[in-house]
């Protein structure tokens, strides 16, 4: 699996070296083992994000960005109890819409991780790529702006204004300003806890390299696998010292 993945990561990514390369297979495979999903599965996301987040990734370096990824990650799926399969699904169904409107990968991974906790991993990411479809038209029709600088929501104006939208006239309006039953759908699940969601996104942002992936991948090993393994390496030594005889 591990040999295949880097296959797989090879001719998916262009332009990596040796070490990137290594490092891009042990990370989607630890993140792997971390999140209960298969290494194709996870190798398929560490393309996709790098897709995505291409300009971050070669401004960081490579190989930084890909070990930031892993822990953001499983740090993520853990606190949302969401899987890995299911994070990669909402990334692949949200694709670059969020990273061209300036929003960060921390904000990203936490308000898909948010949706998560009511629908699967694509219908999160269709919901976030319909709000953000929506969101300049929204603007106009509403009179408020939603983003600053940085490309965050300001949830908090739109809960200030409406509430909760737990009240029918509101939903139809926001309905009619964003043009779609699944912005509305999002935005009433995320407005029940900005503050949450803000505090999300913070402890996302404060993780880096991929300690907290191979934690939570060292917990998922079966002991007598790994026992294993420690005696396939120790035959493998012997063999190796003999062969020449």
């Amino acid at each position: 699996e591990f040999v295949a993945s880097s296959y797989a990561i090879q001719s998916g990514i262009a332009g990596l070296d040796a070490s990137q390369l290594a490092d891009f297979t042990r990370a989607s495979n630890v993140l792997a083992k971390a999140t209960k999903a298969d290494a194709a599965t996870m190798t398929n996301y560490a393309g996709t994000m790098y897709g995505i987040f291409k300009q971050q990734a070669d401004a960081q370096g490579k190989s930084s960005w890909i070990e930031d990824v892993a822990g953001k990650s499983a740090y993520a799926i853990q606190i949302f109890k969401t899987s890995g399969t299911e994070m990669s699904a909402a990334f692949t169904a949200l694709g670059a819409n969020a990273t061209s409107s300036g929003i960060k990968l921390e904000e990203q991974m936490a308000i898909l991780g948010k949706l998560q906790a009511t629908m699967s991993g694509s219908e999160a990411g269709t919901k976030y790529k319909a709000f953000l479809a929506g969101v300049g038209q929204a603007q106009k029709e509403l009179g408020l702006k939603f983003t600053d600088g940085q490309g965050r929501m300001l949830l908090d104006k739109l809960k200030k204004k409406y509430g909760a939208l737990d009240v029918l006239a509101d939903s139809d309006l926001i309905k009619k300003a964003f043009g779609s039953d699944e912005a509305v759908s999002m935005l009433k699940l995320l407005i029940q806890d900005t503050g949450g969601l803000a505090d999300n996104i913070k402890a996302l942002e404060d993780i880096k390299g991929m300690g907290k992936a191979e934690a939570m991948a060292r917990k998922m090993v079966d002991p007598f696998h790994k026992l294993n393994a420690a005696l396939n390496t120790v035959s493998a030594a012997w063999w190796q010292k003999l062969l020449p005889p």
